[in-house]
């Protein structure tokens, strides 16, 4: 007895991949990767962690279905924010507190965060020290206005 098992189109799972490409230039730097979970987007537990050597590049691919954010939070103080698509290649460059974009849609990605993260962390650090966010516990009623 033979049995056939025919496949439709929604089944079909089409996976892509993406490379972020992770370089330090002057100091040892730890990333913390946030990598979607099941499809979906990841803010809260950490997927990897990446050890950076000066001038070593490291490729961490991950399937991509049809997009995904990445989080990744570096050692040196900087974090940032990555939109990645099937196929693309995204560099990012590690100088002391300085986060470098380049590749797939580098000025997308430069333009979100020079417009937005950067912005929002400045504002953020005016209004409340780092020293009270890390010791004192948030009234989030009080700098929600």
């Amino acid at each position: 007895m033979m049995s056939c098992k025919s496949t439709s189109s929604t089944e079909i799972e089409t996976v892509g991949k993406a490379t972020l490409i992770f370089r330090a230039t002057q100091e040892e730097i730890t990333v913390d990767m946030y990598a979607p979970i099941d499809g979906a987007h990841n803010f809260g537990y950490i997927t990897d962690k990446l050890d950076l050597k000066p001038n070593i590049s490291i490729n961490y691919e991950i399937n991509v279905n049809d997009f995904a954010f990445i989080k990744c939070i570096f050692s040196s103080g900087g974090w940032g924010e990555y939109l990645i698509f099937p196929g693309d290649c995204l560099e990012i460059t590690c100088e002391h507190r300085e986060i470098i974009i380049s590749g797939s849609n580098a000025e997308g990605h430069n333009y979100f965060h020079d417009n937005y993260i950067n912005k929002i962390n400045r504002y953020v650090f005016s209004v409340i020290p780092l020293e009270r966010l890390i010791t004192i516990p948030i009234n989030y009623d009080s700098i929600y206005n």
